[in-house]
């Protein structure tokens, strides 16, 4: 009885895994439109950004350190200088407007791009809850 419950556990387990990984994938699949679409103009198709203007998500040692204000950032904008990889960026930058889904899948995408891996995955309701 208890190998039973035992494989029906390891199964379920497995199960939601794959649904989870499954979901972070169409997440990034999404995010690559938005990104595309949205961000690409300044932080370049490569992620490395444009000199001293436009920071780099690909490497991006804030992105990774402030996953929390890299959201607010898409949400609000900034007009403050940002520190990434020793340098400072110095360009505003607008407010996306973009939806908290939207948000979510461009985080996700950029997160796993250009040899960046993130573990986790950037959700809705997490977006949801820094507005």
């Amino acid at each position: 009885m208890k190998f039973i419950l035992f494989v029906s556990l390891c199964l379920v387990l497995g199960i939601m895994s794959f649904q989870i990984e499954n979901e972070k994938e169409e997440s990034i699949k999404r995010g690559e439109d938005v990104y595309i679409f949205y961000c690409q103009k300044c932080h370049m198709a490569d992620g490395k950004g444009g000199e001293n203007l436009y920071p780099p998500v690909a490497g991006s040692d804030y992105l990774f350190n402030n996953i929390d204000q890299s959201i607010q950032i898409l949400m609000l904008g900034s007009n403050k200088d940002i520190l990434v990889n020793g340098k400072t960026h110095d360009m505003d930058m607008e407010p996306s407007y973009l939806s908290d889904k939207e948000i979510a899948d461009v985080m996700n995408y950029i997160l796993n791009s250009w040899e960046n891996t993130y573990d986790g995955t950037i959700t809705e309701d997490q977006v949801a809850s820094l507005r």
